[in-house]
């Protein structure tokens, strides 16, 4: 981490610390970097996933474990990164899948208007959809 922080942003680096903190160290402990197995990861990740974090806390926690593990295999601490290629393993089949929240009609009129209001160069008729004042 001490490397890292000379690359990275502040907050970049309390993401780490965090997921590290709370995740990572508490579920794979002491033991040394070299013995990260690529199960060790997907114990890690169905730990999580147990704890009801959201996918996309448990994503940003394996990419926390995967950058330090990269890390390890520049320093030849590692053959390979064991947490690369993980996703397969992130989702359970009980995730809801995202639905799309288009604009109300309302809302698109009032879009448009602002746009050529503002910007009128970037501003489209769109009279086809009945949006546009034609």
């Amino acid at each position: 981490m001490k490397t890292a922080s000379l690359n990275l942003k502040s907050s970049s680096m309390r993401f780490y610390t965090d997921h590290l903190e709370n995740h990572i160290f508490p579920e794979l402990g002491t033991r040394p970097i070299s013995e990260i197995s690529r199960k060790d990861c997907r114990t890690l990740i169905a730990k999580c996933r147990e704890k009801g974090l959201r996918i996309g806390t448990v994503r940003g926690i394996l990419r926390t474990i995967s950058t330090v593990l990269s890390q390890a295999v520049e320093d030849d601490l590692l053959p390979a990164n064991p947490a690369l290629q993980m996703r397969k393993h992130l989702k359970r089949g009980d995730e809801p899948e995202s639905q799309p929240d288009p604009f109300t009609r309302d809302e698109a009129a009032h879009l448009l208007a602002v746009t050529k209001e503002h910007y009128p160069k970037l501003y489209i008729r769109c009279s086809c959809v009945g949006y546009g004042q034609g």
